[in-house]
């Protein structure tokens, strides 16, 4: 396949974030890489998300809009647009959040380049009280980002783009009671049938103190959440990080272990 024929679908999952939501999705319809369909799905925001989702729609035919009846959370609302999307390559960006003109094309690039590679993430730059800017080390190999993987150290799950060629139809699928740990546990189902990689590029430019909605768990509860995940991933994957790897989430803070 050549990189212009690659659709892509994004999924943007939003609540309550209509003063920041065009800027996300203005940074979508930037990308050098034009064969996209961005699906936004509105979880039933009590603000006018819904109203600016499809304004920004009648401006661009690549842009559609779903709206939930109530509020489901995230993994609903992924969920949802999985079934809708038509790309080979999947990703998903959160609404507050901006990627690189450049991302999406470099990552359907590296994916068609390694096609043993089942998703590629990137650097991000983490801004936190609108100032504070942070940039991420992660490993850019397979074998440095699995070890760390269910607590999301070793790659932004967001930045990710996911090779839907390489998987089960249908395999892509957010678990419902695995929050705040949606991603872990898919990512972990992912990196059985292909490697995870990170470009060491910086692409994505994550907003920390935006749009807290779906961050309402405290860290012991968090906790307890990633324990019962990795017993769930030891017997059904026989995954089995290392003492330093099980011990790290505990010594890291909170705004970087659990997202």
């Amino acid at each position: 396949m050549k990189l212009i024929e690659s659709l892509v679908s994004v999924i943007v999952p939003v609540y309550n974030a209509s003063t920041l939501l065009p800027r996300s999705v203005e940074s979508l319809l930037r990308q050098t890489h034009q064969n996209l369909e961005i699906i936004i799905v509105d979880d039933s925001s009590k603000d006018d998300t819904y109203k600016i989702a499809t304004i920004l729609k009648k401006c661009d035919s690549r842009i559609r809009v779903l709206r939930n009846k109530k509020r489901y959370g995230p993994a609903i609302c992924f969920n949802r647009a999985l079934r809708q999307a038509r790309g080979q390559f999947v990703t998903f960006m959160n609404p507050t959040d901006i990627a690189s003109a450049y991302k999406i094309k470099k990552q359907v690039q590296y994916l068609l380049q390694n096609p043993k590679v089942v998703a590629v993430g990137t650097q991000c730059a983490v801004v936190k009280d609108h100032k504070n800017k942070e940039k991420t080390s992660f490993p850019e190999k397979h074998e440095q980002i699995y070890p760390t993987l269910l607590h999301g150290i070793s790659m932004r799950f967001e930045t990710a783009l996911i090779n839907r060629h390489l998987l089960p139809k249908d395999i892509i699928k957010f678990t419902t009671n695995a929050y705040p740990f949606i991603f872990s546990s898919l990512f972990l189902k992912l990196s059985q049938y292909g490697k995870l990689a990170n470009l060491n590029n910086l692409l994505y430019t994550h907003y920390e103190e935006a749009l807290s909605s779906y961050k309402q768990q405290n860290r012991k509860g968090r906790a307890v959440s990633y324990l019962a995940l990795l017993l769930k991933s030891i017997a059904e994957h026989d995954y089995r990080p290392s003492l330093k790897a099980f011990l790290q989430p505990f010594t890291t803070p909170v705004r970087t272990m659990f997202r």
